[in-house]
């Protein structure tokens, strides 16, 4: 919370106070307090449905602060005017990005061997969270030694990047629905 009372005070600056000073505060929320709170988020495992509410809630207090909105301005609509990914997708894309580099690991790396375990004996982690959110999203499936040669790093980024802002589009406009305040948008 004292980041995003920083990020505020900065952008009530008068110097910010210009086309665009809304964006000053959107980069420094995503450059300074993203790489900070989900440092190593795709090891991250099993995360509760408090903890991502609480996640989610820090993010639409930055957008709210940076709008001056009331409290109980709908957080998906912020997300969605904004363009911002909710939480559980940035988590997500990280995790799916981790398992990229972890496949291509040599043999003997402890990392692959832990997750080549995981995945043979279907023990839970990051390896059984990887298999569904490939199956969720409709991603080719790198854990198979000859689907992974096919995608290098950057082809995979991006095309876990586009399916991820697939499915959250899709989840957004849904959870849109829901709320009557936005009946008319």
């Amino acid at each position: 919370m004292n980041s995003i009372l920083e990020i505020k005070a900065i952008i009530e600056d008068c110097r910010v106070d210009t086309i665009g000073g809304i964006m000053t505060g959107i980069e420094l929320w995503e450059m300074a307090v993203i790489p900070m709170m989900l440092n190593n988020c795709g090891t991250w495992d099993e995360i509760g449905e408090k903890s991502m509410k609480k996640l989610n809630q820090l993010q639409n207090n930055v957008l709210q602060y940076l709008l001056n909105t009331p409290r109980s301005t709908p957080g998906p609509s912020l997300s969605w005017e904004f363009g911002i990914l909710p939480m559980e997708y940035r988590i997500m894309t990280k995790k799916l990005c981790l398992t990229k580099h972890i496949v291509n690991l040599s043999h003997n790396s402890l990392a692959k061997e832990i997750f080549v375990t995981q995945n043979e004996l279907s023990f839970p982690g990051l390896s059984r969270e990887i298999t569904q959110l490939i199956t969720d999203l409709n991603l080719p499936n790198i854990l198979d030694p000859n689907v992974n040669k096919k995608w290098p790093k950057h082809k995979w980024k991006n095309l876990v990047k586009n399916k991820v802002w697939e499915k959250c589009e899709k989840d957004l406009q849904e959870k849109l629905k829901k709320f009557t305040k936005l009946d008319d948008s």
